[in-house]
């Protein structure tokens, strides 16, 4: 049994393992969305914020043309947004609010006819239309809808066009096209790569020197609790179980000094009773030995009062034994206590 429990892991190590396994998960979910969803994660947030600026300038068109300029301008320094409204008159479209507030903006760039091919986009996409566009290094471009382009590798650029439809309260017909530009996340996703690397063995380091803090803190008052109980198992029941500082450990200590208690009350009680039928038997016994010899060793004492008296106390003796025959039943459980009612007088 003891080789059983010494080949057993410790607290430390069974602390280091969950705690690791701890910074293990943490790591894996900063490298995942940190790294691999980065990407994605900025382009949910760029689409999301041209379609916010769209609506910000849906409604101020439906409420006030009038105030577009300072609408688009406010938006568009806010995000990062190029941007530019169009009022479509009689097949021609007019530009009412503009606002080129990052370089290289792709809408600024373009000519009617692709204004021409966006604006028939919505059209058939029910009112707005989002693609997004990579610019490799030569110069040349790749054409998407936004959700089906990869993202741009190193030395890239990417940018998502967004058009919406939109009128006013008199009926006039606007065109919204905003631009965002995607910057490449490659070196940001490399250089996360490196701090959780670094990260990683900062952290394992970390948890292990908490597990054996805390394993120290934790094990040495069940170790002194251990120590103790094999004491106590040995025999020596006068002592005191001390907890540490936490409540399970306390409860423990508790119960321990309670057993104890019992244990050694107990025992005291079996001392006493064990000195005690010493005594009472050593009297009859006593007796028939000593009116045993009296009857061998002199003439005329082999007498019936001697011999009832030796037969008193044989009796004595059994119903001693009887006594002690029937306790050791009731303390084994095979034999139930009768109270009865009786006139102590």
């Amino acid at each position: 049994m003891k080789q059983k429990i010494k080949r057993r892991v410790g607290i430390k190590w069974k602390l280091f393992g969950f705690l690791a396994l701890f910074v293990a998960v943490v790591i894996a979910l900063l490298w995942v969305f940190e790294t691999l969803l980065l990407d994605d994660f900025y382009e949910a947030i760029k689409r999301r914020e041209l379609i916010d600026t769209a609506d910000a300038i849906s409604a101020q068109i439906e409420q006030d043309p009038d105030g577009l300029e300072m609408t688009v301008a406010s938006y568009a320094v806010r995000h990062s947004i190029c941007t530019i409204v169009y009022r479509v008159e009689k097949n021609r479209a007019r530009v009412v609010a503009n606002a080129d507030v990052i370089s290289g903006c792709l809408i600024h760039h373009i000519d009617s006819n692709e204004r021409g091919q966006y604006y028939e986009a919505a059209l058939q996409a029910g009112g707005s239309y989002m693609e997004k566009i990579v610019l490799d290094a030569l110069g040349g471009d790749a054409h998407g809808p936004a959700d089906h382009l990869p993202p741009a590798d190193e030395g890239n650029a990417a940018g998502t066009v967004y058009v919406r439809l939109a009128e006013s309260a008199a009926g006039a017909e606007y065109v919204i096209m905003l631009n965002a530009s995607h910057a490449p996340v490659s070196a940001t996703v490399k250089t996360l790569q490196i701090q959780l690397i670094v990260l990683s063995a900062v952290l394992l380091v970390i948890a292990l020197l908490l597990a054996l803090v805390i394993s120290r803190h934790i094990s040495r008052p069940i170790a002194e609790i251990s120590r103790k109980a094999q004491q106590f198992a040995g025999g020596e029941y006068e002592m005191t179980f001390t907890g540490g500082g936490f409540r399970e450990v306390d409860e423990l200590s508790a119960t321990l000094n309670y057993a104890a208690a019992e244990v050694a009350k107990s025992d005291r009680l079996q001392r006493e009773l064990l000195a005690n039928i010493s005594h009472d038997l050593r009297t009859p016994l006593t007796m028939i030995r000593g009116y045993g010899e009296v009857m061998r060793d002199l003439p005329g004492e082999n007498t019936p009062e001697n011999v009832q008296v030796i037969i008193d106390e044989a009796s004595r003796l059994s119903e001693l034994v009887g006594d002690l025959l029937d306790l050791s039943r009731i303390r084994a459980g095979t034999r139930t206590l009768s109270p009865e009612c009786f006139n102590l007088t």
